[in-house]
């Protein structure tokens, strides 16, 4: 059950959208004062968002790889 802090923090996804968006500002931010380049705002998100999708894909091949491994490794037997 959701208690009314999560309610308010938003749904897991959500949560998960804005760790990553923050973690690829902050990535952004040093890479920028490294090579003195500023990323704009959109450019950030944009990056976010592509960094987001890759992640949900990776974990969908995963989770089918997964189920793929397990049938094979523990056929199910049939009487």
């Amino acid at each position: 059950t959701m208690t009314k802090v999560d309610k308010a923090a938003g749904s897991r996804p959500q949560r998960l959208k804005a760790a990553v968006h923050f973690t690829t500002g902050r990535i952004c931010q040093k890479m920028g004062e490294d090579h003195r380049k500023e990323f704009s705002r959109q450019t950030v998100a944009a990056i976010a968002e592509t960094a987001f999708r890759q992640c949900d894909i990776f974990a969908k091949d995963l989770e089918a790889f997964a189920r793929y491994f397990y049938f094979e490794v523990f056929p199910v037997k049939v009487c």
